[in-house]
């Protein structure tokens, strides 16, 4: 018993530390914004 608290510890830590890691993509490559989804929408025609 004490041997899977410590697993899901350790798999609950690591999941910490990717969230930030995830954040930086999502906020690099916003693709569909307003203005983007304008200018493809322009580009297209």
């Amino acid at each position: 018993m004490a041997g899977r608290l410590i697993i899901v510890f350790l798999v609950a830590v690591i999941l910490c530390l990717l969230v930030p890691l995830t954040n930086q993509y999502y906020y690099s490559e916003q693709a569909f914004t307003a203005d983007n989804f304008i200018r493809v929408y322009l580009a297209a025609k």
